[in-house]
């Protein structure tokens, strides 16, 4: 009986530990996001061409603590607030980290990556475009 406890006891510190682990990646991941990002490629989900964007196309994502702000051409389209959360990729059925904006949960799944200064954004989907920003 005591060996039973014992296993229990072990499995349920594993379970929390793990479960702490994904927070502090999602923290990191929500702290690295943090500034402006201007667009500098996307490339289509469907026929996987891509555009290149120059310097100073004011296609910008900024983000400020909880707070976003998403601009076309200058030109302020959209703001609110945003979480980033764990997720199961419905392509690669890897856990990835994926960002809600206004807590719209059912709304398209976009996966975000950071990496050597660029913000890969995806809309998670077989044909799902992708979008590349660099840090400004």
């Amino acid at each position: 009986m005591k060996n039973i406890l014992f296993v229990m006891l072990l499995t349920s510190f594993s379970i929390l530990y793990s479960c702490e682990k994904d927070n502090q990646k999602v923290e990191i991941i929500a702290e690295q996001i943090q500034g402006s990002w201007e667009l500098k490629t996307t490339v289509n989900g469907s026929t996987g061409k891509s555009e290149n964007f120059p310097k100073g196309n004011g296609n910008i994502l900024d983000f400020t603590n909880l707070n976003y702000k998403i601009y076309s051409n200058g030109t302020l389209l959209k703001n609110g607030t945003f979480k980033i959360v764990k997720e199961e990729s419905i392509l690669t059925k890897e856990i990835v980290d994926k960002i809600i904006y206004d807590n719209e949960s059912n709304s398209v799944k976009i996966s975000v990556k950071i990496e050597n200064e660029k913000l890969v954004y995806t809309v998670d989907a077989f044909d799902g475009p992708s979008s590349i920003y660099e840090r400004k």
